[in-house]
């Protein structure tokens, strides 16, 4: 019974507490990959290097989006390219919603063929991070769909 004014303050101090939402909120959502584009789909690498560039949209609810990669194996999956980017290549919006750029490199006399994007990531500021994969059934369609391969001759 001694202990019963304690408990009583405890009891409104937590009362008072979510009253106020002084609760900590926590990030636990990845952000999403809602669109991606490659321009120019079709490059000659025969007679030097080529780039391409890829244009993501990406929402995060609370940290923000900060870092992702994007990979494409070639035709046999005998050759990659893979690039990693952040904040500095968010062209417009904010972390919490925004367009990203991102110029991917094909190397000189790189392997002739169609190649694919085989996987996407993307993490937010405190590294809630979402791959989304080729093979994945929650891949985005625009990502993964036929149009998103380079070709190269």
């Amino acid at each position: 019974m001694r202990h019963l004014p304690i408990i009583l303050t405890i009891i409104s101090a937590l009362l008072f507490c979510y009253a106020l939402g002084c609760f900590a909120t926590e990030d636990v959502a990845p952000p999403v990959l809602t669109g991606f584009s490659l321009s120019p789909t079709v490059i000659d690498t025969s007679s030097g290097a080529q780039t391409v560039t890829a244009t993501l949209t990406i929402t995060d609810d609370l940290t923000g989006f900060n870092h992702g990669s994007i990979a494409l194996y070639g035709p046999l999956s005998s050759q990659l390219v893979m690039v990693g980017f952040n904040a500095t290549n968010r062209t417009s919006g904010t972390a919490l919603s925004g367009t990203y750029t991102v110029t991917l490199p094909w190397p000189q006399y790189s392997r002739i063929g169609a190649w694919a994007v085989n996987s996407i990531a993307v993490s937010d500021g405190i590294n809630n991070t979402q791959v989304y994969r080729r093979t994945d059934a929650n891949a985005p369609h625009a990502a993964f769909g036929s149009y998103s391969a380079v070709h190269t001759y």
